[in-house]
């Protein structure tokens, strides 16, 4: 922690600047009153987190490495949950960024499991994009895979096909969106398609600045961590799968 003195002129131009750091270790004194209240809190929050809210037969796979380089079923998890949610406001497409997903979570769901897994507090967000924005959104989601970005996106409501060896801007080689009866078409580049994210991606962050120029924009204020609570709990035990959403291309035509 530390203190940072900033100095202004009239235009509002930075001037001058001097801090001062304070390392934060065991050499400063608890204080006992804000220890009390941390007593008086920590009861109820445990209580919270061990509330159990379903059971999952399977791994849903949180795994840092898998995330951020391919589909997982904890990926589809979170993206079906928040596409359920917003179905009746039109959104057909969900993309979030592998970079929000932190941790595995393995038989009996907790409150508390479901918090490590989702920690940023995100809500979730909705806007209308081009086929072409869309497809530009995924091209930057699996342009740094390499450095294993957080920007890998997870999806519902479409998959695409992905070349790893490519340039990056231009690896995706399919992209399809499912359609009402449940078959998949190729998206259009000039239709206009609802998305449902987080609200950190419709601010553009992770690098998806191109979410920033969506059309009809809304934070719905849902909470990201109360709908995949509530889509698991009224699912479970849930056994999702991986469904060829996200498919690499490799260099002798294979997938």
């Amino acid at each position: 922690m530390g203190d940072l003195h900033l100095t202004f002129d009239r235009a509002g131009t930075l001037t001058d600047w001097a801090g001062k750091p304070h390392i934060v270790d065991a050499t400063i004194p608890s204080d006992p009153a804000f220890q009390a209240k941390l007593v008086t809190y920590a009861e109820p929050l445990q209580t919270l987190q061990q509330q159990v809210i379903g059971q999952t037969s399977v791994l849903l796979e949180g795994d840092r490495a898998r995330l951020r380089s391919g589909e997982t079923n904890l990926g589809n998890v979170v993206a079906d949950a928040i596409l359920a949610k917003t179905r009746p406001d039109g959104c057909q497409i969900a993309i979030v960024n592998s970079g929000g997903i932190r941790t595995s979570i393995e038989g009996q769901v907790t409150v508390g499991q479901v918090l490590e897994m989702l920690p940023f507090g995100n809500t979730i967000a909705r806007l209308d994009l081009t086929g072409e924005q869309i497809k530009a959104a995924l091209e930057h989601g699996v342009s740094q895979v390499e450095l294993a970005m957080g920007s890998f996106p997870q999806v519902a409501g479409l998959q695409f096909v992905w070349n790893p060896h490519a340039p990056a801007g231009d690896r995706i080689v399919q992209i399809q969106v499912q359609q009402q009866d449940g078959t998949f078409a190729p998206l259009q580049t000039k239709a206009i398609y609802r998305v449902v994210t987080n609200d950190f991606l419709l601010k553009g962050g992770d690098g998806y600045s191109i979410f920033t120029q969506g059309n009809n924009q809304q934070d719905t204020s849902y909470m990201l961590v109360d709908v995949v609570s509530d889509y698991i709990h009224q699912r479970s035990p849930v056994s999702p799968e991986r469904k060829n959403r996200i498919v690499r291309f490799f260099r002798n035509g294979g997938t």
